[in-house]
């Protein structure tokens, strides 16, 4: 997979310190679980705001209809 170790700082579980955050090979610190979801987060309410833009429900959209 070529992960490696690195120095992060930030908050985990409430503590604000530097921890060791895994790093792809050129340094670039790899997401935690819970930074994915809030990028995923904001990804879901930039397009639901962009179909809201074009005149679609986002809610029609999700559910099928």
């Amino acid at each position: 997979m070529e992960v490696g170790l690195t120095l992060g700082d930030g908050e985990f579980e409430g503590m604000r310190m530097t921890w060791l955050r895994w790093c792809d090979r050129e340094g670039n610190l790899l997401p935690t679980g819970a930074e994915r979801a809030a990028q995923a987060e904001t990804k879901a309410a930039r397009l639901a705001a962009r179909l809201q833009e074009l005149g679609v429900d986002p809610e029609e959209v999700e559910n099928g209809v």
